[in-house]
């Protein structure tokens, strides 16, 4: 793990360890608490965050997170190498954009501004089981206007989206606590969630709304910004 401009994540790296790191703690703080979400420590001991990302599933809890980052994985064959945002690498449940002779050799994540916050929250059936949702928002604060900001949910579709109606509403503006009550309505409205065995359309859209309300609170309030 090299932390000197951003972070950069071997890839065989186990979590467990890079939950541990200080600078993820303080500075990516979404990413941190996506991990310790993650099932149970004897399992965050073998598992990595390359096999997170490849395993392209949905409810993928360090996949919002990297997102809301703008995180890229680096693919290595005999061909050469590329990197590739992470946004861009899950294509659908099970599928990524990584030919059959790439591997994925490091994660990618840029240096976070100076007047940024992050937040994660996840729901699940009992503490460390899979999501029936989850998300993570990053906003970067100027005074008391947000500057950027990224909205990202899991185990809505069948890949972790952005919601880009809600994101533009927010940027540019003077944060109040009735602008992140709009945000987090419109978040519920333009979402299309799957109905599976762990959830419905009505509880995922519906809580998404409350739980969009609680990160973007924490997060601008993490940026140093008042409400």
């Amino acid at each position: 793990i090299d932390t000197a401009d951003g972070l950069k994540i071997g890839a065989a790296v186990p979590l467990s360890h890079i939950e541990k790191i200080e600078k993820i703690k303080e500075r990516y703080p979404a990413l941190y608490e996506g991990i310790k979400s993650m099932a149970a420590i004897a399992v965050r001991n073998m598992g990595t965050m390359a096999g997170n990302i490849c395993n392209a599933s949905p409810a993928a809890d360090t996949v919002p997170p990297l997102i809301a980052y703008g995180a890229e994985v680096k693919l290595v064959s005999k061909r050469g190498e590329r990197t590739i945002l992470v946004e861009d690498f899950v294509t659908g449940v099970g599928k990524t954009v990584m030919e059959v002779d790439e591997i994925i050799t490091q994660i990618n994540i840029p240096e976070v501004n100076k007047n940024s916050g992050s937040a994660f929250s996840k729901k699940s059936r009992v503490k460390a089981d899979i999501a029936k949702i989850n998300l993570a928002v990053y906003v970067e604060r100027e005074d008391n206007i947000c500057k950027d900001c990224k909205i990202v949910l899991g185990s809505v579709a069948v890949k972790a989206i952005r919601a880009k109606e809600a994101e533009g509403l927010l940027k540019g503006q003077t944060v109040s606590i009735s602008l992140i009550d709009k945000i987090a309505r419109k978040v519920s409205e333009e979402i299309k969630p799957i109905d599976d065995i762990r959830s419905s359309v009505e509880y995922r859209t519906d809580i998404a709304r409350v739980m969009v309300k609680d990160a973007v609170r924490i997060a601008w309030e993490r940026a140093g910004g008042e409400l």
